[in-house]
């Protein structure tokens, strides 16, 4: 059974907090797709293609930010854990 492990509240609030880059990346992933897809909706003359192509940029950007949000808190959760246990290794003395 995986133990509990509670962090100080300045923890828990650069563990919640999301990077200015995590939305960044979704965003750009938002805008180039979209981008992209208006401009074969306009190329092949097509224009009602864009609100398809709205709904699957507006979701590949939610997929998108959901997949660095959870890296991102993976990637901290490990680096607070090396820290607290490099703290408890210095406390023992090891």
């Amino acid at each position: 059974m995986a133990r509990q492990q509670r962090f100080s509240p300045r923890d828990e609030v650069y563990l919640a907090s999301t990077s200015f880059e995590v939305y960044m990346a979704a965003g750009g992933v938002f805008i180039g797709l979209f981008g992209l897809l208006f401009a074969i909706s306009i190329k092949i003359s097509f224009a009602w293609l864009i609100w398809p192509a709205l709904f699957v940029s507006i979701l590949a950007g939610y997929i998108t930010l959901n997949r660095l949000e959870k890296r991102e808190r993976w990637r901290k959760l490990a680096e607070l854990e090396a820290e607290y246990a490099a703290k408890e290794r210095r406390v023992n003395g090891d």
